[in-house]
């Protein structure tokens, strides 16, 4: 008796709810010359483009060179005619106020602090606290 109201159930819940019918796999185009790809991805030519977006700055959230390295991408997409699609993401990004790095000196018998000038620290980076 369970099983046949388990049934009914199944089969009530199968014709009111129909499933989607599954889309059909993609299937990969291969009909393009591969020598133009492996020309253009040597390791001489990916460091120099590596160094390119080097270049450009950090890339941490709220940084200048996420923005440059932003266009820079979507130029060189363009260029090679390629169809970019964006979407906008809302990020929270730190902002650094302070950032110097004092230094203890205790040469004259008393406990003095000696600010470092020409070391810039920002406590946000991917290595919490990183000299940039």
């Amino acid at each position: 008796m369970l099983f046949a109201l388990a049934a009914a159930v199944a089969v009530f819940a199968l014709r009111v709810f129909v499933p989607k019918p599954r889309l059909a796999p993609i299937v990969p185009f291969e009909g393009y010359a591969i020598d133009a790809m492996q020309a253009a991805v040597t390791p001489e030519k990916v460091k120099a483009e590596h160094d390119r977006i080097v270049a450009l700055g950090s890339r941490f959230s709220g940084q200048p060179g996420l923005g440059k390295t932003e266009n820079y991408i979507r130029r060189r997409f363009h260029e090679a005619g390629l169809d970019v699609y964006e979407q906008s993401n809302r990020t929270a990004a730190p902002q650094t106020l302070q950032r110097d790095i004092y230094v203890e000196e205790t040469a004259t018998g008393r406990t003095e602090f000696r600010k470092l000038d020409d070391v810039e620290v920002y406590p946000f980076g991917p290595t919490i606290c990183s000299p940039w």
